[in-house]
């Protein structure tokens, strides 16, 4: 064996040990925090009344929308990031780091000032459908979520230097951190003012992920990362085009599978009403168990199949996709085993509650099924950054589940039908996106293909 091979195979040894270790480490922190989050409902509805409960869980889904707007500067910095480091191009690196600093900062700013200006103006009471909480009230409590969750475009980079780095459970642990000081924070809260003070509360758990990035921040860029922190001497805005190229086909696919999944429940409640919202959720909840598992698995996959591509190193992107099929293959069993069981599970959970027709089960299977063998080969297009196909695909997709997911709900009048469309969004992904890969593992991909 030569010394370049002997190089090679030692660094793919490297790499895939080190994807193992941080899916093991994700799936545990990830654990700790589906705990922490079980946690909180309790003892959130014992600090607010049912309403404030209420309002506060319609507000976070905001955020949740809201924090998809960075434009996809983070996913665009994962890649370019990631290229560098791959090749070992420090001051490359830095000028990706600054730069994305850069126009994450201005855009941070420009969408708190925008977002204050007119958040004065929004009728939050019907917008959440309240008279319970002053307008005020209101205006404080979305002034709060909303500005600090604009304020986490920029703080949260760190994460995305970390998961560029290959160390994707450390982005998980400051997630996993904030939570569990969030948690212990609103206990304190609520042993020491009066209930139902939902604006300390919003402070509380939307501040303290904030604090928590500034300082792996302020350790990452004085000792780990200290060689490519960011500094206004290596802002170059002739890189931004390229950052921003590829980061705005990431936002296409970012929002396009908001729209979807945001979605899936208005549709549901159009079709069925709200109660059937209910029986969607609930059937939802036990089969994404499943979909979280393949998608903690494949968390630390997407950087090392960019380093790995940087490198053209195509015998380990080959051997990673056959294990992750091989994966696919028994989780998608395991899909089929909770489906077998799924009626005794809703009978112990739910003691006849809620009642999911087995038709939803089965529709709710087949989704997860897809999921498990599409979502390795979109992790591989991420990586490799050749989004112009899927971005593309992502703008189709919205028309079509829109569609499939009316036709399909009247004919089966279930609204396994919702699901089903999504089902099908993906299966066409999943088919034109293995061609794309195949072809790029093959050095045989051309014009689009390539892009």
């Amino acid at each position: 064996m030569s010394l370049t091979s002997l190089k090679l195979s030692v660094k793919q040894n490297t790499r895939a040990a080190n994807v193992i270790r941080q899916a093991l480490y994700s799936i545990f922190l990830k654990g700790a925090s589906l705990l922490i989050a079980f946690l909180y409902v309790p003892l959130l509805l014992n600090y607010l009344d049912s309403e404030k409960y209420g309002i506060w869980l319609t507000v976070l889904t905001i955020t949740n929308w809201v924090s998809v707007f960075d434009v996809g500067l983070g996913n665009g910095l994962r890649n370019k990031l990631g290229t560098a480091l791959a090749t070992g191009d420090k001051e490359l690196s830095r000028i990706y780091i600054s730069t994305t600093y850069a126009l994450v900062g201005m855009l941070t700013l420009a969408f708190l000032l925008l977002f204050n200006l007119l958040n004065y103006y929004i009728p939050w009471n019907k917008v959440l459908n309240t008279s319970f909480v002053s307008v005020e009230e209101l205006y404080l409590l979305t002034s709060i979520a909303i500005s600090v969750t604009i304020l986490r475009f920029f703080v949260q980079l760190v994460g995305v230097i970390f998961i560029a780095h290959q160390m994707s459970s450390k982005n998980d642990l400051i997630l996993t951190l904030s939570s569990m000081i969030s948690l212990l924070t609103v206990f304190i809260i609520s042993k020491v003012l009066p209930p139902g003070n939902i604006l300390v509360l919003s402070l509380a758990i939307t501040l303290v992920p904030v604090l928590l990035y500034v300082l792996f921040s302020l350790l990452a860029f004085s000792d780990r990362f200290k060689d490519i922190r960011p500094s206004a001497r290596y802002v170059r805005i002739g890189y931004s085009r390229a950052l921003l190229s590829l980061s705005g086909r990431f936002f296409i696919v970012q929002v396009t599978a908001l729209v979807v999944y945001a979605s899936a429940n208005v549709v549901v409640a159009n079709l069925f009403g709200p109660k059937e919202v209910i029986v969607y959720n609930t059937a939802f909840t036990i089969f994404n168990a499943t979909i979280m598992m393949m998608a903690l698995c494949l968390s630390p996959v997407w950087s090392s199949v960019t380093d790995a591509y940087a490198l053209k190193d195509f015998t380990y992107l080959k051997k990673t996709l056959r294990r992750l099929n091989y994966l696919a293959l028994l989780l998608s069993a395991g899909v089929l085993l909770l489906l077998g069981i799924s009626n005794f599970i809703f009978d112990i959970w739910l003691k006849g509650k809620v009642i999911i027709p087995f038709m939803l089960s089965s529709s709710m299977a087949f989704y997860a099924i897809i999921y498990m063998f599409q979502a390795p080969y979109s992790i591989f297009i991420n990586g490799m950054g050749k989004m112009k196909i899927t971005s593309r695909l992502a703008i189709i997709s919205i028309a079509v589940y829109l569609a499939a997911a009316i036709v399909l709900s009247k004919l089966l009048n279930s609204s396994a039908g919702v699901i089903l469309a999504i089902a099908l969004c993906g299966l066409i992904s999943l088919v034109i996106e293995r061609i794309q890969v195949k072809k790029l593992l093959n050095n045989t991909a051309t014009g689009i293909w390539n892009k």
